[in-house]
């Protein structure tokens, strides 16, 4: 049994993929390769059907685009919270749809296309995986780190932006 603060480098986590732009699919793939602690059970090339995968798959992780054929993603997630209640979810959003989805949702919401936040989710994923017998005031601290990190993401993206547009103007 490994000690709390312990890493466990060999454990690899389970995921199932809903996102409907084939570019989008292969730079997650690429990204859970790269990591080397996910493994992807199948893809989906919606949101109702990631359910259905979720459901009969039971995966650790479920990435999510919001940007889905026919159902947005957003509006899956409580059928997700029910049917597969000890997945981790990520979901991918506009820029402008973040605040809004992560204030409604428990899952944890990156920008869509964006490679350094994903990193940070999959790291901080694994992390609270890597743990579940942690004490509830640890989760809490490692859940409001991967908010930090996000949080930290979208200022460091926005400030970027900023300075670009002021360059260019």
């Amino acid at each position: 049994m490994t000690q709390f603060g312990d890493t466990a480098p060999n454990a690899r986590y389970t995921v199932v993929l809903g996102l409907s732009e084939p570019a989008q699919m292969g730079m997650f793939e690429t990204e859970l390769a790269r990591h080397g602690r996910f493994e992807i059970l199948n893809k989906a090339p919606n949101a109702v059907l990631t359910v259905d995968l979720a459901s009969q798959l039971q995966p650790d992780v479920i990435i999510l685009s919001d940007i889905s054929q026919g159902t947005p993603g957003r509006h899956v997630l409580p059928d997700l919270a029910r049917l597969a209640p000890h997945a981790k979810v990520i979901i991918t959003v506009a820029e402008h749809e973040a605040i809004v989805v992560g204030s409604e949702t428990g899952a944890h919401v990156i920008h869509d296309y964006d490679l350094d936040a994903l990193r940070t989710a999959l790291d901080s994923t694994a992390e609270m995986l890597d743990h579940p017998e942690a004490p509830p005031e640890r989760r809490q601290q490692v859940e409001r780190r991967v908010e930090q990190d996000w949080t930290k993401v979208f200022s460091e993206r926005r400030v970027h932006v900023r300075r670009k547009e002021d360059a260019e103007g």
